[in-house]
């Protein structure tokens, strides 16, 4: 398993992901499922931060960007910018997250071990061309990397 395969699965269990197509790194010209929409995660590498601490183990912080394709009629393409994506799915993040428990977060890879996933920009539109409208959302994932063969009680 791959972190990014441990994040879609996560935002699989997503009511307003749900019945759309989780790509990675790709998406498509225009939506073709159920719903109209289709999604895609994005990662930049070189923009992750890494804290590192004496015993090995390593704190991360991963940027990363859910992408949109989705059909819209002309009317629609300024409501669908304003109807409050981030904001259902950074609800739906907080009930994933209640304070104080551990939450469901994603399975990631061996000695990683996700500590929170969060929004940390609002949705916007990308391009707007005809009928398809091409919108991100910017996530980061906080995690803990433990050292391999160190002792971990």
């Amino acid at each position: 398993m791959t972190i990014a395969e441990g994040l879609r699965d996560y935002f699989k269990l997503c009511p307003i992901l749900a019945d759309g197509v989780i790509h990675f790194e790709y998406l498509p010209d225009n939506a073709k499922y159920k719903n109209g929409a289709e999604w895609a995660l994005s990662f930049d590498p070189s923009r992750e931060v890494v804290t590192s601490f004496m015993d090995g183990e390593e704190e991360r912080v991963l940027p990363f960007s859910i992408d949109m394709v989705q059909q819209v009629g002309p009317d629609e393409a300024r409501a669908i910018e304003t109807t409050g994506f981030a904001d259902a799915l950074d609800d739906w993040l907080d009930e994933q997250q209640p304070m104080h428990l551990p939450g469901n977060l994603p399975i990631l890879p061996a000695l990683r071990t996700a500590e929170s996933v969060s929004i940390i920009g609002s949705t916007y539109v990308r391009s707007m061309v005809a009928n398809v409208g091409r919108y991100s959302t910017q996530f980061e994932l906080r995690y803990t990397k433990k050292k391999k063969g160190a002792f971990h009680g």
